[in-house]
């Protein structure tokens, strides 16, 4: 499954935002949740519009590394298609190797 970069780093934020700091968990939240603009950030939090991009592509950056050393977005995305191809109607092997993703 291929995701837009957008969706990558809110499933990112999803798993990993807790990970960062105050400032950052807050200025990744107005881009992405609240989709507010640069500027609106730096008016909102006291800080320049320069000051807002580099948090974000420092928080994106440490989301990134976290994925790599743990995987948790790449697991929950082979769990995901893995689920949608038995479809509704799932039986305990198929339930069994949905849940063997994460002991991978």
């Amino acid at each position: 499954m291929i995701l837009d970069e957008s969706v990558r780093l809110c499933l990112l934020n999803d798993f990993y935002g807790s990970l960062l700091t105050e400032n950052q968990q807050k200025v990744l939240d107005s881009y992405l949740n609240y989709n507010l603009q640069l500027t609106e950030i730096s008016q909102n939090i006291g800080i320049t519009r320069q000051a807002v991009l580099d948090t974000i592509k420092k928080a994106s950056n440490k989301l990134e590394n976290y994925e790599k050393k743990l995987g948790m977005l790449k697991k929950y995305l082979a769990q995901k298609d893995l689920a949608e191809s038995f479809g509704d109607n799932i039986n305990k092997k198929q339930l069994s190797k949905i849940l063997d993703v994460w002991k991978e």
